[in-house]
């Protein structure tokens, strides 16, 4: 008994530094994983802005709208801006689309926010087996963002409407526009009718 008591004892001092290490271990890389998410750019999504606005008046209102939120633009491209935004040690850069009808929001660059291309998680239920890449970053980077976008569509949707009467083939291919998008499913039946109503008024 002594003896194997002995060798218990042993066998304690030998591997408990070890178990302590890989507890310790994977308690970081949880702490780590919870300071991290998947990068959720904005995918194309309706401004709404009234028939008829022009380029111009868009980037107004997507640069206030980021102004508003604390971000600077600091380049300015036909149907793309690049926005950055400074939090004490923190920035994170976007690039802003638009069109006519959408405006989209994507990752660029960062720095201090945890940003990790080669991240790596798991497949869900019914994927192949093996593993995916999925770009991580501190989740006050997507909260921005999504800041960000709520305040672009607010802006646009408020740009003065122009007083000038739309012409019927600008009429008549905003139309064909809206009704596209219903076909595809970007805009419900209501919605549709609703854009449609507004247009015709005009």
């Amino acid at each position: 008994r002594e003896n194997a008591t002995n060798r218990l004892w042993v066998a304690i001092r030998v591997w408990a530094p070890a178990v302590l290490f890989v507890l310790l271990l994977a308690s970081v890389n949880a702490t780590a994983a919870q300071r991290s998410q998947t990068v959720e750019n904005i995918p194309p999504r309706l401004h709404f802005a009234p028939v008829g606005t022009s380029p111009d008046q868009l980037v107004a209102a997507i640069t206030n709208a980021a102004e508003d939120q604390g971000w600077r633009i600091i380049e300015a491209d036909p149907g793309e801006l690049t926005a950055i935004l400074v939090r004490r040690t923190h920035e994170a850069v976007v690039t802003i689309g638009y069109d006519d009808l959408n405006f989209w929001i994507d990752y660029k660059d960062s720095k201090n926010l945890n940003y990790d291309a080669k991240e790596r998680k798991r497949r869900t239920k019914g994927q192949p087996r093996g593993e995916i890449k999925a770009p991580r970053i501190h989740p006050n980077y997507n909260i921005w963002v999504a800041e960000l976008a709520d305040l672009i569509v607010l802006r646009t949707q408020n740009i003065p409407k122009s007083s000038d009467v739309l012409s019927p083939e600008l009429i008549a291919d905003e139309l064909e526009k809206l009704d596209k998008l219903r076909q595809r499913g970007v805009l419900t039946q209501g919605e549709f009718d609703q854009r449609k109503e507004k247009l015709l008024a005009r």
